[in-house]
């Protein structure tokens, strides 16, 4: 059962990423080409309809793909560059600080991404570049209390006192043996992490906060969808997040399965 969860997950991911890299060398229409066959149906050439607008449905799918994966990577990348190196500082001992981090990521943890992406739209104006950077800031506590409570329990190894008594700087500890050791716990969060971000940044573009309607991406696709004219408008898009909302979570609960002795099946 949980080699079918690590399956399923990477069948399911993997799809998606496929998608994302066959829309970058080819897609069955323009992406962002207008036209007069509004709403059209299920029928060929347009395999999957079209909007209100005219556009091909199946390629603005696909093409919104490469924003899906973009935004999770960007947004798991700035929380984890951040989060990960404050988490690890602070778990090797450093108390004064580790105070003021701990209060820092309580109040970061209390603001939601969709509060600070509306700040942020507000600034300097609303794209999936701003939706991705709140999410990330928002992701910054989860990887930051996470690589400070692995650090924690790293450190309380007898190999990190010989390493301490040895003389070795903090730094190269760190390096050597901190992360190589908390890095498949956070590769899991960070499956984890990006389909939250993800299903975040769809929740931001349906409320306007991210992609503009020149931008194809599936949460922009389903507030411009007509649920009443064209009902598979919106049907489809979202589907696509599931999907990807699915897979990667999934694949992420299928590496802690492989990677927790603990969790593996008993043979």
């Amino acid at each position: 059962m949980k080699k079918l969860t690590l399956i399923v997950g990477l069948v399911c991911s993997g799809f998606v990423v496929l998608v994302a890299l066959v829309s970058l060398v080819w897609t069955p229409f323009d992406p962002t080409k207008v036209s007069t066959h509004r709403y059209g149906g299920l029928s060929w050439p347009h395999i999957l309809g079209t909007d209100g607008l005219g556009m091909d449905t199946a390629s603005r799918l696909m093409t919104g793909a490469q924003t899906t994966l973009l935004v999770g990577i960007l947004a798991v990348g700035i929380a984890a560059v951040i989060g990960v190196p404050l988490g690890i500082y602070v778990g090797m001992g450093h108390k004064m600080l580790g105070e003021v981090v701990a209060r820092a990521s309580d109040i970061l943890y209390a603001l939601p991404a969709l509060l600070l992406a509306i700040l942020l739209a507000a600034a300097v104006g609303a794209s999936v570049m701003t939706a991705t950077v709140a999410i990330g800031i928002a992701t910054i506590p989860i990887f930051q209390r996470m690589a400070r409570a692995a650090t924690l329990t790293v450190m309380s190894q007898d190999y990190i006192l010989a390493a301490e008594v040895a003389g070795t700087p903090r730094f190269i500890i760190a390096l050597r043996h901190i992360l190589p050791n908390i890095a498949p716990l956070l590769g899991v969060q960070a499956a984890a992490s990006f389909s939250m971000a993800i299903l975040a940044e769809a929740g931001l573009a349906y409320l306007g906060l991210s992609a503009p309607q020149a931008v194809p991406a599936w949460g922009r696709m389903l507030r411009d969808a007509d649920i009443y004219t064209a009902p598979g408008q919106a049907v489809i898009p979202g589907i696509a997040i599931a999907v990807a909302v699915m897979g990667f979570n999934l694949l992420g609960d299928g590496v802690r399965d492989y990677l927790d002795p603990r969790l593996r099946e008993v043979r």
